[in-house]
């Protein structure tokens, strides 16, 4: 009995007035709630909201009625994690990450979904998971000192960090050796002591997320030609892990692979820290293997819209997280433009995809970088095959195999030749 009653249960949710509405029509929704996170960026947008909303109505009176419910749940989250914010850190702390550098190491410590950095310019031997008791002096974070230039405060703000400290002292009260974030740690340290600089820079953003690393004017020639997006790890990472882990677990004549690869995606969830981009691409793949199990009858469509909505009723300070609306703003975009161009050769479709959906967040990027490269569309479609083709798989080999780090360099150096050379001449 307790075998069949989920089959039972999910028959009859499947006959539902609300499941049969909604199957298939779940973007309806998720589009007009991350229009809503648009408007918050750019007022640009608010017309198209309008137009949207006229839509909605006309289509389905209960499209408008959930997305009414949920804008309500979402701003007053927003506003209950936005309250309180301006805390003193002092006292006794359990430290969440450590992230190593050169000449410094910043200790992040969290409280719900808001970090707050204490930088240790002693780089002392402190570790994930420890508990201490610190003396801490609040840094005031800079705004724009010149229109349009970098805005530190607002940069925090949208990477969810509410407060910026200085170690001053410390007292290790208890060390906890199993934090999950150990492992995040362990390979940061082994990427530090293993590879040169050059490698380590390419290794330590594609793989764990950090860019702290990079030169200025590989980083300059990134956000000039609208290529940074390449670097934060995403959808087109996962999916690589996802082919490797297949091939590998046929080789060795596995075949319920499914369960392998979420565990390991659940691995890489920790060693990324739960980056935002990670998340939607791990989520999506679960809902994949369920909707299939199931038969569940999602839609490509449905899967990224619950994904969207689950985690932003999760999260909802994912509002200030540009990396976030942009792609999934992007990802809308091009399920929604496929259908028109399928037709077409994979140069044109990658070409026509680029070019649509970089007109379609123009606001966005403007208001983020305050410039825009017109060629950006064309650099985006070299650069997307680089990375997917060479560079990403790359890699993950040299991580496994130290040994081909020399053939690696070569090919990184040559990628921030052709950055660096196209946000220079082009």
């Amino acid at each position: 009995m307790s075998v069949e009653f989920p089959k039972i249960f999910l028959n009859k949710l499947k006959n539902t007035f609300v499941y049969r509405t909604l199957i298939n029509n779940i973007i309806v929704i998720s589009i007009a709630i991350l229009l809503f996170f648009l408007i918050y960026h750019n007022i640009f947008f608010l017309p198209l909201a309008v137009i949207y909303s006229i839509y909605m109505y006309k289509k389905n009176k209960l499209f408008i009625v959930i997305t009414l419910l949920m804008i309500i749940v979402l701003l007053f989250k927003i506003n209950l994690y936005n309250s309180n914010t301006d805390i003193t850190v002092n006292g006794v702390i359990k430290i969440d990450d450590v992230i190593k550098y050169d000449k410094y190491q910043k200790l992040i410590y969290k409280r719900t979904y808001k970090k707050y950095i204490i930088y240790d310019f002693d780089n002392n031997d402190i570790l994930p998971g420890d508990i201490i008791d610190v003396v801490t002096e609040k840094q005031i974070p800079l705004g724009e000192r010149i229109e349009g230039s970098f805005d530190y405060a607002k940069y925090l703000k949208n990477n969810h960090i509410y407060g910026i400290y200085n170690l001053k002292e410390f007292k290790i009260l208890k060390r906890n050796k199993y934090n999950i974030n150990i492992i995040k740690y362990k390979l940061n340290s082994y990427i530090n002591k293993k590879f040169s600089n050059e490698s380590r820079v390419f290794l330590k953003a594609l793989i764990i997320g950090d860019k702290n690393d990079f030169d200025d004017e590989f980083l300059n020639s990134l956000i000039g030609n609208g290529t940074i997006h390449l670097f934060a790890i995403s959808g087109l990472h996962v999916g690589i892990i996802i082919a490797i882990l297949k091939k590998i677990l046929e080789l060795i004549n596995i075949k319920k692979n499914d369960l392998y690869i979420s565990l390991f995606l659940l691995l890489y969830l920790l060693i990324t820290s739960f980056s935002p981009s990670i998340i939607r691409a791990v989520i999506m793949y679960y809902l994949a293997v369920v909707n299939k199990k199931l038969k569940l009858m999602l839609s490509s469509s449905d899967i990224i819209s619950i994904t969207f909505l689950f985690l932003v009723l999760i999260n909802p300070l994912y509002i200030y997280n540009n990396g976030f609306v942009l792609s999934f703003s992007v990802s809308y975009f091009i399920i929604l433009f496929s259908e028109l161009i399928k037709r077409k050769k994979n140069f044109y479709q990658g070409f026509l995809i680029s070019l649509f959906s970089n007109v379609f967040v123009l606001p966005i990027i403007i208001n983020m970088n305050n410039e825009i490269n017109l060629l950006s569309p064309i650099v985006n479609v070299l650069f997307i095959s680089l990375m997917s083709t060479v560079i990403l798989p790359f890699t993950f080999l040299v991580m496994l195999f130290p040994i081909f780090e020399k053939m690696y360099e070569s090919i990184i150096k040559c990628f921030i030749k052709i950055s660096i050379f196209f946000n220079e001449n082009v």
